[in-house]
């Protein structure tokens, strides 16, 4: 009789760590670029906050594509190389920025093309902070979200893409 009383106090405990470690991730700056034509492959970029113990990004699901990877960049010689990885760490009490030539979450085989002023949802799932939604809004293609590279203004740059999530 003791072991259901035990097994919904210790529930009722982790439920709040959950909340507590979800609350201490915060994803900013959300984008995706418009895609063209025929174009095939697109890309997620965000800066993940964190102000709890160190986390991981383990993966990312989206209805808009076949495929959606965490990725990463090498330097291989003189050649930059796109990989993927198995998951990003995020640093204890730091931030990740995900952007071009770096870190991002790749999309295989787009189901439709990208149109600029569209949004699309993507699940983050966190190895602690469990599973996110975030809402991705596309931009023009060689933009930046208004606020990302502080004193640089890019023609015809779209504003009001900062978000939190």
């Amino acid at each position: 009789m003791r072991l259901p009383l035990i097994l919904t106090a210790l529930l009722c405990l982790a439920i709040p760590a959950q909340a507590e470690t979800q609350d201490a991730v915060t994803i900013s700056d959300v984008y995706s670029y418009a895609t063209a034509g025929k174009q095939k492959h697109g890309a997620v970029f965000f800066t993940l906050h964190h102000q709890a113990p160190d986390d991981r990004l383990m993966k990312a699901e989206t209805e808009v594509s076949d495929i959606t990877e965490l990725h990463t960049h090498i330097m291989e010689g003189e050649v930059m190389k796109m990989r993927k990885v198995e998951a990003l760490d995020i640093p204890d009490n730091g931030h990740l920025e995900l952007k071009p030539r770096a870190d991002h979450i790749m999309l295989i085989g787009l189901k439709k093309q990208l149109v600029e002023g569209e949004t699309f949802p993507l699940t983050l799932t966190f190895e602690k902070a469990g599973a996110r939604v975030i809402e991705v809004p596309i931009i023009k293609a060689g933009t930046m979200p208004a606020g990302k590279e502080a004193g640089h203004h890019h023609e015809g740059a779209e504003h009001g893409h900062h978000t939190d999530y």
